[in-house]
C-alpha cells in the first residue's frame, strides 16, 4: 500500500558542494511531508484460455495522483503473459 503521510516535517541535511580542500559544504532544508493528494490504485486481471493447455493472463494497473502527489500524471501499466502447460 501507498505511503500516506498526514502531517509533519523531515529535516534534510544535503550536500551542495565539495571545496578545494575536499571539505563537503552542506544546506540544511524543512521539507513538508504532508500529502496533498489522495493516490488511488485500480487493478484487475483476467485470463483467456485458448486452448487445452495454453492461456492468455492479461493484467493491467492504474494509479491516480501517484505518490499521494495532487495532479501527478497518472501511471498505468498493461501486462501480458502465455501460460503453456504440458
Amino acid at each position: 500500500l501507498p505511503l500516506r503521510s498526514m502531517s509533519g516535517h523531515a529535516d534534510l541535511l544535503v550536500p551542495e558542494t565539495v571545496n578545494l580542500d575536499s571539505t563537503v559544504s552542506t544546506q540544511a532544508y524543512r521539507v513538508g511531508m504532508q500529502a496533498d493528494g489522495h493516490e488511488v490504485d485500480l487493478q484487475a486481471a483476467w485470463t483467456l484460455p485458448l486452448q487445452q493447455g495454453v492461456s492468455l493472463v492479461n493484467g493491467v494497473l492504474v494509479r491516480n495522483d501517484p505518490d499521494n502527489i495532487r495532479g501527478a500524471t497518472p501511471e498505468g501499466v498493461l501486462a501480458t503473459r502465455i501460460d503453456i502447460r504440458f
